[in-house]
């Protein structure tokens, strides 16, 4: 996949962006943040682009880390689980009462 330029609206200006992002992805991107924009402008108009900006960052951020936090979490708990599956199958083969034996 080879770098690709696309030209975004957001906050009623025009970008130039290149990226090796696919279009379907770029199009969701771009979606989301002029989501943000717009309800962070709905809250409280604000005149100040930069403002507006700053918040929508912020905003998107704290997701994205409580998203990674919850992403590390399971990760640690799926580890766990399959920890003591190993476990258990392990003692019911040393024990021979799951039924299986070695040949």
């Amino acid at each position: 996949m080879g770098e690709r330029v696309f030209t975004v609206q957001l906050m009623d200006r025009e970008f130039t962006i290149k990226t090796n992002e696919p279009s379907e992805r770029m199009q969701k991107v771009v979606e989301l943040v002029n989501e943000y924009l717009s309800k962070i402008q709905a809250q409280r108009p604000f005149k100040d682009r930069t403002t507006v900006s700053l918040l929508t960052a912020l905003n998107i951020t704290s997701e994205y880390v409580e998203v990674k936090e919850n992403k590390l979490a399971f990760e640690r708990e799926v580890k766990e689980k399959a920890r003591q599956l190993i476990s258990l199958v392990d003692n019911c083969l040393k024990e021979a009462s799951c039924g299986v034996r070695d040949r």
